[in-house]
């Protein structure tokens, strides 16, 4: 049987305050998690908690322009009988029957959170990973460049 350490309390509450010490975005995480829950079937409040996240998470990509929130709200909108399909889903669940339903939802929510500037409009697939993981976090994995990279898939 595998051992492993299991901290003292005082040590798990040293943890959680560096924690929140030094990890600013964590708390972002589950405001836009628990908006999103609270909006659920309400394309616009649920595009406002993706947004939410996005704009924090994914600074970087959106510091030269933003999603236009009437764009993802139609998106979520058009698909929401989807969503409330996988919203509930586990990974271990995921069969390859899903993957033409999810490559389709990746694909809309690659063009809704697209970042609109003077330049036209830039997508980024991490932006679409980050939002379609608010929506089912149990079966969508939350991943960005680092990470794809570790795993060795390429993004395009």
């Amino acid at each position: 049987m595998p051992t492993f350490y299991v901290p003292t309390r005082e040590e798990f509450k040293a943890g959680l305050t560096a924690y929140e010490k030094y990890e600013r975005r964590g708390p972002v995480y589950f405001e836009a998690l628990g908006k999103l829950r609270e909006a659920w079937g309400r394309a616009e409040p649920m595009a406002d908690a993706i947004w939410l996240l996005l704009e924090s998470w994914h600074r970087q990509f959106y510091r030269f322009g933003r999603v236009d929130l009437k764009t993802l709200a139609t998106c979520i909108e058009k698909t929401m009988h989807d969503l409330d399909r996988l919203r509930s889903r586990e990974n271990h669940t995921f069969c390859t029957a899903d993957e033409p339903k999810v490559e389709e939802l990746f694909r809309a929510f690659t063009v809704a959170t697209c970042r609109k500037n003077t330049s036209g409009l830039q997508e980024s697939t991490v932006a679409t990973a980050k939002a379609l993981h608010l929506v089912s976090p149990g079966l969508l994995p939350l991943w960005d460049n680092r990470i794809a990279w570790r795993y060795g898939c390429s993004l395009m």
